[in-house]
């Protein structure tokens, strides 16, 4: 994760945004995986699709399960 802490800022120096998220999904099954996505929030996104830190999140509003 520091890595990713690392890299974050130079994302966000390269795509202009208004906030970046920090993810992590991984599994056990099977093959073990691990992914830590970096997600910068587009300027003047609407609060409505941002509501990501309230816990619901894109995919869940999308109908993915």
């Amino acid at each position: 994760m520091r890595t990713v802490r690392r890299i974050a800022p130079a994302v966000a120096a390269v795509v202009p945004s208004e906030r970046t998220y920090l993810l992590s999904f991984g599994g056990r099954q099977g093959n073990a995986y691990l992914h830590w996505p970096i997600a910068p929030l587009p300027p003047g996104t609407p609060s409505d699709v941002s509501r990501a830190q309230g816990g619901r999140g894109y995919a869940e509003e999308a109908g993915v399960r």
